[in-house]
């Protein structure tokens, strides 16, 4: 069977799967092994950053992380960070990033 992944990459959450060798979509677990991933991004820097649950913890309390931002999909919203301006495209695309890691074998 070819291997095929899906991708969730939800306003809050994200998720990947893959089929197993009957066909049957499994949803694979990130690093800490759940099986749902925070879309939510953090800015440690200009140029380090931090995505799932440990940005997800400073969402209410650190102007540099941001989340909600697949809501604004195609408008010109640009969401700020260390003094940087990021489209929601961009942090998307973080997001994409890190839940690739999963797909990975180790």
């Amino acid at each position: 069977m070819a291997n095929y992944i899906g991708i969730d990459l939800g306003t809050t959450f994200s998720a990947v799967a893959t089929l197993d060798e009957t066909g049957r979509p499994i949803i694979i677990a990130n690093e800490d092994g759940i099986n749902i991933t925070p879309s939510v991004v953090t800015f440690d820097s200009a140029n380090k950053t931090m995505v799932g649950e440990e940005a997800r913890k400073g969402l209410w309390t650190d102007p540099n992380t941001i989340g909600r931002f697949k809501r604004d999909m195609g408008t010109s919203q640009t969401y700020h960070a260390h003094g940087t301006g990021h489209t929601p495209t961009a942090l998307s695309a973080l997001v994409l990033k890190k839940i690739k890691e999963f797909t990975i074998p180790p």
